[in-house]
């Protein structure tokens, strides 16, 4: 395995007090001398601010979920995904790409639906260089992650941010090998203060969260941006009770009702879960 000190890359092995299938993409470690060879010893595995088993990374700070018209967007999966992201405390993004092949009309329902759920939406082209300054103004400085189905063009906006990419299908000019999972192997890409992890895991989350049904609600920014129900184990999935301020705001057109309806797919999803865990 390789870790990034000081801009160079290092190979190291891992110490028995830090064996390799504890060693994360995107951890922090400690480096000591190794005196049997050239490569450094892990010593130490550093506290992680987050850890995610699927895809497996740690101290991962903000993830793009990549819109396009072309595969079609699957929005529960946007909405699984932003689950999982407040859950982690990480920050999220939507990124629509191709935007050109939007309607003005396409482009507002999409920022209806999460402009209070995420910290920014992005309209980007890869292929005509659209929006990537500001996108690329985002990434630095922070460990990121894209998500997105197939062929929605997270490749050409990585090369679209820097001049320094030539990525195809997985390749790209310098790759940062910090760790490695039984069941896949994971890398950073790493240009200038700029660093993305290779997640492909992210594009086929399932909602395997260890929530309770009446939680799902605390993840849902918009939710407490407008205001709380009467009570507070309210569960907002009836949208006829006078009582939910939840359901009050949708019927107000305040929060959005596509994206309530997939609230309530995704708790009866839970709900069916935690059944089945406790039958």
């Amino acid at each position: 395995m390789t870790a990034l000190c000081n801009d160079e890359e290092i190979s190291c092995i891992p110490s028995g007090n830090a064996k390799r299938s504890k060693i994360l993409v995107g951890d922090y470690v400690d480096l000591i001398p190794n005196d049997y060879g050239e490569k450094q010893v892990v010593s130490k595995v550093l506290p992680r601010r987050n850890v995610l088993i699927r895809p497996p990374i740690a101290n991962l700070d903000q993830l793009f979920i990549i819109f396009s018209k072309v595969p079609k967007t699957d929005y529960l999966l946007v909405d699984k995904l932003l689950v999982y992201c407040y859950i982690n405390n990480i920050v999220p993004f939507i990124v629509i790409n191709k935007v050109d092949l939007y309607t003005e009309d396409e482009i507002l329902d999409i920022k209806k639906q999460y402009s209070d759920a995420v910290s920014d939406i992005i309209c980007v082209s890869g292929t005509n260089g659209i929006g990537i300054d500001e996108l690329r103004k985002k990434l630095n400085g922070m460990l990121s992650a894209f998500a997105g189905q197939s062929a929605v063009g997270k490749s050409t906006i990585l090369n679209a941010i820097s001049p320094k990419l030539k990525l195809k299908t997985n390749g790209l000019s310098r790759k940062i090998n910090r760790g490695k999972h039984t069941t896949r192997h994971s890398e950073i890409y790493v240009v200038d203060d700029i660093k993305i992890a290779d997640t492909p895991g992210f594009s086929m989350l399932d909602l395997n969260i260890d929530i309770e049904p009446e939680d799902l609600g605390k993840y849902y920014k918009e939710f407490d941006k407008i205001g709380k129900c009467k009570y507070t184990n309210c569960d907002h999935t009836n949208i006829d009770d006078k009582d939910c301020m939840i359901a009050k705001l949708v019927k107000e057109n305040k929060i959005n009702d596509l994206r309530y309806k997939r609230y309530v797919q995704l708790y009866n999803l839970l709900k069916e879960k935690w059944r089945k865990k406790y039958d």
